[in-house]
């Protein structure tokens, strides 16, 4: 998983453009849990876990703590 810099962020954010680590915790036929270990990368980078809902046939979405859309699509 890669997630962008935060929009009007005064200073770089060191995790944003890294490839984060994110194992599934679980998951059912209308939603996912995941867990995203960033600070496997490096310390202080977001780890926290994320119930991702089915929005239609391809799509997965959640928003993280810190307030940012997280959206998982199959591309094919």
């Amino acid at each position: 998983m890669r997630y962008a810099q935060k929009v009007n962020y005064t200073t770089v954010d060191q995790c944003a453009n890294r490839d984060i680590p994110v194992s599934v915790v679980s998951q059912t036929a209308s939603e996912m849990v995941i867990a995203i270990q960033g600070a496997k990368v490096l310390k202080g980078c977001i780890d926290e876990t994320a119930t991702l809902k089915l929005v239609d046939g391809k799509t997965l979405q959640s928003t993280l703590k810190d307030g940012r859309a997280m959206t998982l699509a199959r591309s094919k």
